[in-house]
């Protein structure tokens, strides 16, 4: 079986996509944050994630939105107040959305088998306030 992941950057997009080719077998929808250094300096962006699996015959997608929040200090756990309080923002904004589509939320990230390097990374960053 194949894999493809289909990146979207925009929530509109995001939703979009989500009722035009909703996820199979499972109706879940998975959400994370991720805190990634910018270049050289000690700083990074926080990125919240939302991913969800769609299995059509033999291809299995995962489709992924990537929403840049903002930049923060160099320690993932918000550094920035402005930057805690714009995740959580559209965080509640994206659950919302989701659940009236009749889909659930669930913390975590679908990736594919081989991963895909995206820089360097701290991995998660602690968002799961409300889950």
């Amino acid at each position: 079986m194949s894999t493809v992941t289909i990146e979207l950057h925009t929530l509109e997009d995001f939703l979009t996509e989500l009722d035009a080719r909703p996820p199979v077998p499972e109706p879940v929808v998975r959400l994370t944050g991720e805190w990634r250094r910018l270049g050289e300096s000690p700083d990074g962006t926080v990125t919240l994630i939302a991913t969800y699996l769609r299995h059509v015959s033999t291809l299995t997608q995962i489709v992924e939105l990537r929403l840049r929040v903002g930049e923060d200090g160099d320690d993932p756990v918000f550094a920035r107040p402005e930057t805690r309080e714009r995740f959580e923002t559209l965080r509640r904004r994206l659950e919302k959305d989701i659940g009236e589509r009749g889909y659930t939320v669930a913390p975590g990230r679908v990736v594919a088998p081989a991963g895909r390097p995206r820089g360097p990374s701290r991995g998660p960053v602690q968002l799961t306030v409300g889950y």
